[in-house]
């Protein structure tokens, strides 16, 4: 009842509405309250290993400070990693991720209206990519 009671106090009342039926439940109030707010979505999957790949000690920073940061975002992108039981993520997964990121990194400021679209996908595989790539070549030459 104490945990339930912390995270209610802790929303605002625009949030309580997602847990209005559940409020007994803390272990149920966070996941829907991480099922509404932690979309696995390609973009958001991208912009958090965007974000994770351009952390840089600031100045000021101690290094435990920047370890504990880079340890967040980690945990961030873990959580934006698709869940299904049968079939985890893998290494293979991951690679292809990055292999996708790496080819949307690599267009330059010319190509911000295509990335914008690719983003838009409702994956970023690079089967999927590789054609959206050759579909745009062919179209701007």
């Amino acid at each position: 009842d104490k945990a339930a009671g912390k995270l209610f106090l802790h929303c605002s009342s625009d949030q309580m509405l997602h847990f209005e039926d559940i409020q007994d439940d803390p272990a149920l109030i966070w996941t829907t309250l991480e099922s509404t707010h932690v979309q696995q979505l390609p973009a958001t999957c991208f912009n958090a290993w965007d974000d994770f790949f351009t952390i840089r000690k600031c100045p000021d920073e101690s290094l435990s400070t920047l370890i504990a940061r880079i340890e967040e975002d980690m945990a961030k992108i873990q959580r934006l990693c698709p869940q299904d039981s049968s079939k985890p993520y893998s290494l293979p997964d991951l690679d292809a991720e990055l292999v996708s990121m790496a080819m949307i990194c690599a267009l330059g400021n010319n190509y911000a209206q295509f990335v914008s679209s690719l983003i838009l996908l409702k994956s970023l595989n690079k089967k999927e990519l590789k054609a959206a790539f050759l579909a745009e070549d062919t179209q701007c030459y």
